[in-house]
Formats: C-alpha cells, structure tokens, sequence
C-alpha cells in the first residue's frame, strides 16, 4: 500500500470541512494499529497511524512500517493512511524513519530555544522536501513533554503567540 502524505490528507480535510483522526498506537502495537484502521475502514475516514520514536528505537523503526503495510494488506484497507512518526526528538531519529518509508514525521525539537527550534526544524523540513514526506514541528510548551532535567532555558508555561508565529513564518511546516 502507497502510504499517504499527512499534509495531503489534512489539507482535503480543511477544504472539505472533516477531521482525519491521527492515532497513537502506543508502542506499535498491532491490535491497536489494527483496531484503528478497521475504524477508518469503516468510517470511510482518512487516519494518520501514529508511532512515538523510543518504541520505533526499541523495536526498529521498518518493524513499524512492516506493521502498518501488513494490516492494511491483510484488511484491504481502502481508505488514504499516513504513516507518522511522532514526537521524533533528534534529526537521527527523523531520518531513520524517512529512510523506513514513513510519510509523515513529527519532529519535536520545542525542549530547544526557538533559535535552535527553527534551525533544526528547517534542516528535517529540507530533508524531508526532497523525499515526499510532510512534517508536524512543536513549538512553545506541551504539559509532560519537559526535558529531563528541566533545562533551565526552558519555562514550564503556555506556549507563547508571537513566538508560535515566528515559528510558522520561518518554518515550511
């Protein structure tokens, strides 16, 4: 199965007035990746599957993709899927699974000044331009993502406006 952009698949969602689910499945794993796409099946709805990268380092990050490409295969899934990585915390990470074959990475460098966000984030962006994959960036402040330890540069509050505009004016996200 082609796996689809996330940006194709969100973009139709806007113009045509829809959400496309994008699902978390916990550690790759199968009955929850299978449970979400039986859904999307059904639902005649575009789903984003989900993986987050310590469980794609952990069990390799073409198991997931294998994962993913087997389901759809063995349901007959008709329906356009993405497969992402999320909250990808390194460009090694990111590029593993571009190389994979995802379609779709989330990249997560928002535990970062903004400076070095927006850097780091182009760099993915580039990369990723010239092999047909979209990327989701953060910016600013997500409750539970603190890095450990706190970096001291870091604080624990909201994500500020200005800088989440900074961000998507330098950013090709």
């Amino acid at each position: 199965m082609k796996f689809y952009s996330a940006k194709i698949l969100v973009n139709n969602a806007r113009d045509n007035s829809y959400a496309v689910p994008a699902l978390n499945t916990n550690g790759g794993s199968y009955d929850i990746a299978r449970a979400a796409l039986e859904a999307a099946q059904e639902l005649s709805s575009p789903l984003i599957l989900q993986v987050y990268e310590p469980n794609c380092e952990y069990r390799g990050f073409d198991y997931y993709l294998n994962l993913a490409e087997f389901l759809c295969n063995e349901l007959e899934i008709t329906v356009p899927v993405a497969v992402q990585l999320d909250h990808g915390k390194s460009f090694t990470s990111v590029l593993k699974a571009m190389k994979a074959g995802f379609s779709s990475v989330m990249f997560d460098a928002s535990n970062y000044p903004l400076d070095k966000n927006i850097e780091e984030t182009r760099e993915v962006v580039k990369v990723a331009g010239v092999l047909g994959v979209s990327v989701e960036a953060e910016v600013g402040y997500v409750k539970g993502n603190e890095p450990v330890p706190v970096s001291p540069s870091i604080s624990p509050t909201k994500t500020k406006i200005d800088e989440a505009l900074r961000f998507i004016k330098e950013v090709d996200i």
